[in-house]
């Protein structure tokens, strides 16, 4: 196996992932990145410069983005 990362838990090997999550979730939002709940995804075009996407509960409005999660 060959790894470029790790993750260290120097006290008991255990992680929390609800304090992990919460932990990506303000990473994400301090760098100017947005998490949306609870969204239904309606349908995304890929432009040369950016993705766009729509939501199936606001179909016209567009967010622009260079990388997207769907999950």
């Amino acid at each position: 196996m060959v790894g470029e990362l790790g993750l260290l838990s120097r006290t008991t090997g255990i992680i929390y992932i609800h304090d992990l999550m919460l932990n990506f979730l303000i990473d994400i939002e301090n760098n100017g990145g947005l998490v949306i709940f609870n969204s239904e995804f309606s349908h995304s075009i890929n432009k040369s410069n950016h993705i766009s996407f729509f939501l199936k509960k606001d179909s016209k409005e567009e967010v622009k983005t260079k990388s997207i999660i769907n999950s």
